[in-house]
């Protein structure tokens, strides 16, 4: 499975390392699939402003409207708990963070931490038959970013 090949779908195959090698015109289609099925995307860039105000997890959390906001950088337990709830009242959830190699780089704890929360609460979603996908887009790419910036 490459790219974002997948993310409409409740797979076990959940986390995506995406290089702008592998996304094309179907990369369209794709993100038009997940809007059909009403599954919820939320994308952040890590070189954004929101990121260097709030961090990573408060970033996805405003997106998500998440119940124990305001959260600290470093406190997983709450994020992944709002996060399991949600998939109680989500049809599917898609988080794509860009510019994520910048993010391993500089981060290596944090970026480590996100992929462990987030695998903690995925099983809910995967009972649940519906999409959780956390999507590393490595390298900026513009196609993305356009396509998800304002959703």
């Amino acid at each position: 499975m490459r790219g974002y090949s997948g993310i409409d779908t409740a797979l076990s195959a959940c986390l995506h390392f995406v290089r702008n090698s592998e996304i094309d015109d179907t990369t369209t289609d794709i993100f038009a699939s997940v809007r059909e099925k009403n599954i919820t995307v939320v994308y952040v860039d890590f070189l954004g402003q929101s990121v260097r105000d709030s961090g990573i997890l408060q970033s996805i959390a405003q997106q998500l409207d998440l119940g124990s906001q305001p959260y600290m950088r470093d406190d997983y337990l709450p994020f992944w708990d709002d996060l399991i709830s949600l998939a109680y009242k989500k049809f599917g959830l898609v988080i794509v963070l860009d510019n994520a190699a910048d993010f391993l780089a500089t981060a290596p704890a944090e970026f480590f931490d996100l992929i462990e929360a987030f695998m903690v609460q995925f099983n809910h979603w995967f009972k649940l038959n519906k999409p959780c996908h956390l999507c590393f887009q490595m390298e900026k790419n513009i196609l993305i970013a356009d396509l998800l910036a304002d959703h």
